[in-house]
């Protein structure tokens, strides 16, 4: 059931028509809370879509108007924390990390992940892939910061060696539980496949990104044991999954999610807010994909007793 219903944004000079979804699980039981499902804020790419490589300057003038209204939709009602979907940054460089860091220092921790822009675009175009690199050291990071979250697993095997060698694996996917949902990062998508072997930084840096499958299947289903609804977050949920992804891998990802019961999927990628409900892909589970923090906006997502809500 769809309910229009308006918001207005600090970045805009008209109001927002968003969506109010409500999603009535006659098992949702959580106790009730807010959080931010967010996605592309994309340093330094502008609203008009212009992309400054090196100049910060309007990115951070117009994102910092998308952060100030999340600070002030914070004071009217506490967000309990905030998802990225990927495309933290345009091209993956330290620069336009450190910028997002400093505008998106919101009252409430995040989650993110990475998308095409943040690594996948970059392999083989930027100077010994230092970008892609910097960008899975900068999500290892991250993902070690998070592991004090309840229930938190993650599927990426981190080596150092003699402090000059870094042997990882993994999809980078992790998850954790806020009361009785279970929530999930998928990063890009689900069948992203990359090998990296340079020496930069003087380190040798080895990367071989693996498949989710087996990981997603067990901690999904140790989610349900334990009484969780699930909730997964991934960067794209259409073109680049659909393409790089064989009939096999496309059946038992639908498979997990049925089996599962995943109740929604979260995605962005293509700067508009969109719905995809498509069985052949997802199964049951409807995927919403919200529009870019660059455009100053995002979801807020009410989890009451009664069911969940999705606001824009």
């Amino acid at each position: 059931m769809f309910a229009k219903k308006t918001a207005p944004l600090i970045k805009r000079k008209k109001l927002i028509i968003g969506l109010a979804l409500a999603l009535t699980c006659s098992y949702v039981h959580a106790s009730e809370y807010r959080i931010a499902a967010m996605a592309d804020p994309q340093a330094f790419r502008t609203e008009s879509g212009s992309v400054h490589n090196w100049d910060e300057s309007r990115w951070e003038r117009e994102n910092k108007l998308t952060a100030e209204s999340l600070r002030n939709a914070n004071k009217q009602k506490t967000i309990k924390f905030g998802i990225i979907n990927g495309d933290i940054t345009e091209y993956g460089r330290t620069l336009s990390l450190d910028s997002f860091h400093k505008i998106y220092d919101l009252p409430f921790k995040t989650f993110t992940g990475l998308g095409n822009h943040d690594y996948a675009n970059n392999v083989g175009e930027c100077h010994k892939d230092i970008c892609d690199i910097d960008m899975l050291t900068y999500m290892h990071k991250h993902i070690e910061s998070k592991k004090n979250e309840s229930n938190f697993s993650n599927n990426l095997t981190w080596h150092y060696q003699h402090g000059h060698i870094v042997t990882s694996y993994g999809s980078l996917a992790y998850s954790w539980d806020d009361g009785d949902i279970h929530y999930v990062q998928l990063q890009n998508h689900p069948s992203y496949d990359v090998y990296l072997n340079k020496h930069v930084h003087n380190t040798k840096f080895e990367y071989k990104k693996t498949s989710l499958m087996v990981w997603l299947a067990d901690d999904l289903n140790k989610a349900r044991k334990r009484g969780k609804q699930i909730i997964l977050n991934m960067h794209n949920a259409d073109q680049n999954f659909l393409k790089n992804t064989n009939e096999t891998e496309k059946e038992f990802f639908k498979k997990i999610i049925n089996e599962n019961k995943v109740i929604v999927i979260y995605s962005d990628h293509y700067h508009g807010p969109w719905i995809i409900n498509n069985k052949d892909w997802f199964g049951d589970a409807p995927v919403r994909v919200s529009d870019s923090l660059f455009h100053g906006d995002y979801y807020l997502v009410d989890i009451p007793k009664s069911g969940l809500s999705t606001v824009s």
